[in-house]
């Protein structure tokens, strides 16, 4: 009566161990899925650990989606129905990936097989609410793989008006799904800037919260959920909550189907909230189960950047070498960010290590990015907290002045909680007019 079975061989092949795993569903004895590792025979031990770490990574996500899967199917009356829906949601993967590639043509494709197949499985059962949900879904993720505002825009009014139809049918435990894609378009209509009435945007964000709180209350099983609800918060900005909200997100996902997004929030909102100790714990996790996640060469990098009571001598050697690392498998379009980004931290090591000449030239060099690498003046902010390091106040305040002139959306948020990197100029009448007023 098991659902699952792992099955699998241990057998020697060469100077290596060699171990098949199979991944099968109790229920039919079929093959869900099948890895194969191999790793040098030398040390038992570590050998033992890493086929361990290797095929809980590889099975665990696979296990999830079935599982998943085998839930919907329960709750479909129509067979076809369910089938539509098993199918399109092949193409909407299939459509993310085209978006990984930066291959427009075939993600659009994919994107609107899915949602015709969608579609039919709604006609087809009218009470199941699943093919409408994932209508919104698929709506929802192509207004996040579009780069156009108004289209952008109009995918996400689209989301809404899917998860709209199933919210009106009654509020149950099975429309979670419609508040987290409500919720979700909702937020990155202003997260993306594509309102362009502030009061429009705001009121749309407390919209959007109170969504997303629906549905993490109706669907707590949601990982998903809780991170855009960690993501919204942050935006407010409350990076406690943010980060709470992040660690439910940890919590609901034992299959580990988000992993790599959730330890990235994690490691972002405990760096913020000065739980250092958290933020390196994470950070080392992404890095060992995600090892080409550019993401987690990111965390490593910054985390040279901790106060000195945490780390007393940042390694500038160290910086140099992520620095190599994140060019070689950051995505392309984020690409020249990242490597920029990087030296805004060689410029905070060299100044930690007394370098100070050094660093304002290493910093000087990438207040030349282009605009389209950061479109939202990321490392314009970054650069300014650099210069605070250096003791050049005048100059990080005149930075932050370009940065709220370019986004003026972050003014009212820095007034609630400027974070620990502007902690000594909370008291600075320069800085507080900055605030007040942008100038």
């Amino acid at each position: 009566k098991a659902g699952w079975i792992v099955e699998g061989t241990v057998d020697q092949d060469g100077e290596h161990i060699r171990l098949t795993a199979k991944l099968i569903d109790g229920t039919s004895g079929g093959v869900v899925a099948s890895e194969v590792f191999r790793q040098p025979a030398d040390s038992a031990l570590v050998l033992r650990a890493s086929l361990l770490d290797g095929l809980t990574a590889q099975l665990r996500p696979r296990m999830g989606r079935e599982i998943n899967l085998s839930t919907r199917r329960l709750e479909a009356k129509n067979s076809v129905a369910w089938l539509l829906v098993q199918q399109a949601d092949k193409f909407r993967r299939d459509a993310e990936a085209a978006a990984r590639q930066r291959d427009a043509e075939t993600m659009a494709r994919a994107f609107t097989v899915a949602d015709s197949m969608l579609a039919a499985a709604e006609a087809l059962d009218r009470e199941w609410p699943e093919p409408a949900i994932q209508r919104a879904f698929v709506a929802f993720r192509r207004g996040r793989n579009t780069s156009a505002p108004a289209q952008k825009l109009a995918w996400y009014r689209e989301s809404i008006a899917h998860a709209d139809r199933v919210i009106a049918r009654g509020i149950t435990a099975q429309v979670a799904g419609a508040f987290e894609n409500r919720g979700g378009s909702r937020f990155y209509q202003v997260y993306e800037h594509l309102l362009a009435d502030q009061r429009e945007a705001d009121a749309t964000y407390l919209k959007a919260l109170d969504d997303l709180q629906q549905a993490t209350k109706l669907g707590p099983r949601s990982a998903n959920a809780w991170m855009l609800l960690s993501n919204a918060y942050a935006h407010k900005p409350d990076f406690a909550s943010s980060k709470l909200a992040a660690v439910e997100a940890y919590r609901s996902d034992p299959f580990h189907l988000a992993a790599a997004a959730i330890l990235d929030r994690l490691y972002r909102t405990s760096y913020i909230t000065e739980t250092f100790h958290d933020a390196a714990q994470y950070c080392a996790e992404g890095n060992k189960r995600f090892p080409n996640d550019a993401r987690f060469v990111q965390c490593a990098l910054w985390t040279q950047t901790f106060p000195a009571d945490v780390r007393p001598t940042p390694s500038i050697d160290t910086v140099w070498m992520l620095a190599d690392s994140i060019v070689k498998i950051a995505p392309p379009n984020l690409r020249e960010f990242m490597r920029r980004e990087a030296h805004v931290v060689a410029g905070i090591v060299l100044g930690r290590l007394g370098q100070a000449d050094s660093a304002r030239r290493v910093l000087d060099r990438v207040m030349d990015t282009p605009r389209e690498a950061d479109p939202e003046n990321d490392l314009l902010y970054y650069n300014a907290y650099a210069r605070l390091t250096l003791g050049d106040r005048k100059t990080a305040i005149e930075l932050l002045k370009t940065y709220l002139t370019r986004n003026p959306e972050h003014r009212e948020g820095w007034g609630k909680d400027t974070g620990w990197w502007w902690r000594e100029l909370k008291n600075d009448p320069e800085f507080q007019r900055l605030i007040a007023t942008g100038s």
